[in-house]
């Protein structure tokens, strides 16, 4: 059984910023809706504060990256003034075209408190937060986004007394300190449940800032960071001196096999580096612009592995898959003239309908590969489709199915020839049923906040449900729910832990 336990990371990012023009106060809580894009910063712009400190947050951007193969990345822009101590609670929901909020069970809010910094500290400082994931099942057809920011009042995290840690951040070359840069302490606390705190502090002109809590890690940037992995110490110091290297870009073009230009190439780039002061894993995403050119600030500059993924709606040669950079790549990728060739591939095209025979829009449509996140197609109003996808049968798992999911459906699956036949795809979704189950211990109590995976596709485990977490009410509607194929009849039914 887990007792209080306490995992904390810290994770500096050099910035260098100016002032920036603030519009009036918004008093909290606030909320802001947007369109949902996937993979673009998408602008919120809101703020709030007290009476007497209209602005003390602001919330520049959110993006939604397919990082995960399940989930998406989200990250915030945040922007604080730091005049005194404030704690915010960030909340973000997806929502379909209708309105209907899509919720999933493992959605968190993320909680971050803006730290004081000292009399002459005015100016906006910014940070890019890294909020909790969000699963994609059953919300890739999300057509708008709703952030909700509220002040929230610190909580004792009952995981006992703290460590103090002075931090200091240095230029590697030089030595010398380094001032304002942003620090951001990340605490985790695992109790009866999961609970996630960020604190944003600012370091004074001698690079220092004492921050409570103990796992170091670190990232390079000319004007803003990215969210890295932990790198813990083992034996907690009094003090720790992080040395930031000089960040540099990465670019170049995407083309198709004539060398002609790809506007709107989806560029992943991950870059690794560990040093004795900390590790660093950038994940960053761009698309190219009308000349097929893509660049990323804030790199290392002695980076030590580079790894891409490019990705085209109607390039499906090789599905997206790694191309890692090593010597020549990476000096011309400095050079910002690395060059990536995409292939035209395969494109399956075809319809999702449901029983009727009416166009069921808003179905995920999948082709499961071997060793990356599913390839999809989002059918349009009238059900169609269209898949890019590779010709070489090796880049899919045995034998190639293709899944088509929908919300209120049940999902199915069907074997298809590689490579398909000319004609057009026809898929039909049923409405399907519901089961309901309880989850109870050995002595028959309600398992409350119980995880539970469905595998609604007979023979294929590749392929499950999260569904919402149990409670302690017991009724049907408080439990969780899956659709099974129509043909399969409404079950009910206990499981025991």
């Amino acid at each position: 059984m887990w007792k209080n336990k306490r995992f904390i990371s810290v994770v500096i990012v050099a910035l260098c910023v100016g002032f920036v023009g603030a519009d009036s106060g918004v008093a909290a809580p606030i909320e802001y809706e947007g369109r949902f894009e996937r993979n673009e910063p998408l602008a919120v712009g809101m703020a709030a504060g007290t009476a007497e400190n209209p602005e003390l947050v602001r919330i520049e951007w959110i993006r939604f990256d397919t990082a995960y193969a399940n989930a998406w990345r989200v990250t915030a822009r945040v922007g604080w003034w730091p005049v005194k101590d404030a704690t915010w609670r960030l909340a973000v929901e997806l929502l379909d075209a209708e309105g209907r909020v899509l919720r999933n069970s493992r959605d968190e809010p993320t909680m971050f408190t803006c730290k004081a910094a000292g009399p002459d500290q005015t100016k906006v400082r910014h940070v890019d937060l890294d909020l909790d994931a969000m699963m994609d099942q059953g919300r890739r057809h999300a057509a708008r986004f709703r952030v909700h920011l509220e002040p929230w009042q610190e909580r004792d995290s009952g995981a006992g007394p703290t460590h103090t840690l002075e931090v200091a951040v240095v230029d590697q070359e030089s030595q010398k300190p380094i001032a304002d840069a942003a620090v951001v302490v990340r605490c985790s606390y695992l109790t009866d449940t999961f609970r996630q705190d960020n604190a944003l502090y600012v370091t004074d002109s001698q690079g220092h800032c004492r921050a409570t809590h103990c796992t170091i890690v670190k990232s390079w940037s000319n004007f803003g960071g990215w969210p890295l992995d932990r790198a813990p110490l083992v034996n907690l110091p009094q003090r720790h001196v992080l040395e930031m290297v000089r960040a540099s870009s990465l670019g170049g073009i995407v083309q198709d096999a004539e060398g002609k230009a790809i506007a709107g190439a989806q560029v992943d780039l991950t870059a690794h580096l560990e040093e004795l002061s900390g590790a660093v894993n950038i994940n960053r995403m761009v698309r190219t612009d009308a000349n097929g050119r893509w660049r990323v600030d804030g790199i290392p500059g002695d980076v030590e592995r580079v790894t891409l993924r490019v990705r085209h709606a109607e390039y499906g040669g090789d599905n997206g898959c790694n191309r890692q950079l090593t010597g020549d790549a990476i000096v011309n990728a400095r050079a910002l003239k690395y060059v990536s060739t995409l292939e035209k591939g395969l494109m399956m095209t075809g319809r999702v309908l449901d029983d009727r025979g009416q166009a069921v829009a808003g179905a995920t449509v999948m082709l499961a590969l071997q060793f990356y996140s599913p390839v999809y197609a989002l059918t349009d109003a009238s059900g169609a489709f269209r898949l890019a996808c590779s010709s070489d049968r090796s880049a899919y798992r045995e034998p190639p199915v293709i899944i088509v999911e929908a919300p209120g459906y049940a999902p199915i699956q069907r074997i298809i020839d590689l490579p398909p036949k000319p004609e057009s795809l026809e898929f039909r979704l049923e409405r399907g049923r519901s089961i309901t189950c309880h989850v109870v211990d050995t002595k028959g109590q309600a398992g409350v906040g119980a995880w539970t995976v469905v595998e609604p596709l007979p023979g294929n485990r590749d392929y499950s449900v999260w569904l919402r977490d149990t409670n302690a009410r017991r009724r049907e509607a408080d439990d969780w729910k899956a659709r099974l194929r129509g043909s399969e009849r409404p079950r009910r039914g206990t499981f025991r832990r």
